[in-house]
């Protein structure tokens, strides 16, 4: 995971973190 997508997580928020494939990458 590069830094550009956990950025875009911390932006998205939880709708990010809400799909599954991106809980993946974001599993903190």
């Amino acid at each position: 995971v590069t830094n550009q997508v956990f950025r875009y997580a911390k932006k998205a928020g939880a709708t990010y973190i809400n799909k599954p494939k991106m809980r993946h990458y974001v599993g903190r």
